[in-house]
């Protein structure tokens, strides 16, 4: 090993992380985003600070590689990115709703509504994380694995 892997060895170690899910849309959608210098690699630091979003860790550095990945490296979000990330997450973890479906567009939904956002408008990454900081500091720190 050179300390570096493919997205098809990430999607591989993921695998072994969620055993029962198929993480292979949501390695597809982050790669590029952990990839840093878009080599088709990511080295052993990239490969960790994705696998953090499965640990408990420092929650603003969670919500800040979630946003990344959610917004393709941008600085703003649209419904359509959420619904993708939210999909690919659903996969992750077995969830069995359908691409799409009705709980992923109504959480996506209630995230625009409580940003006072209409469905065809843009969330700013500092407004993405203080909402998210908001929500998470409501939910338990079991359920969220964020300190």
């Amino acid at each position: 090993p050179n300390g570096e892997m493919s997205e098809e060895q990430w999607i591989d170690e993921f695998q072994k992380l969620y055993p029962k899910g198929d993480p292979r849309y949501f390695c597809h959608i982050a790669f590029s985003i952990i990839d840093k210098n878009h080599n088709g690699l990511i080295s052993f630091t990239e490969f960790m600070s994705a696998i953090s979003l499965t640990l408990p860790s420092d929650m603003q550095q969670k919500i800040t590689l979630i946003f990344a990945i959610c917004a393709h490296d941008k600085d703003e979000v649209d419904k359509d990115e959420l619904i993708e990330f939210l999909e690919a997450v659903n996969q992750l973890e077995s969830r069995t709703e359908s691409r799409g479906g009705s709980v992923t567009n109504l959480i996506v939904n209630n995230i625009m509504k409580s940003l006072n956002r209409k469905s065809n408008e843009k969330i700013m990454r500092e407004e993405f994380i203080t909402w998210y900081a908001n929500f998470r500091a409501h939910q338990s720190p079991k359920i969220t694995g964020c300190k």
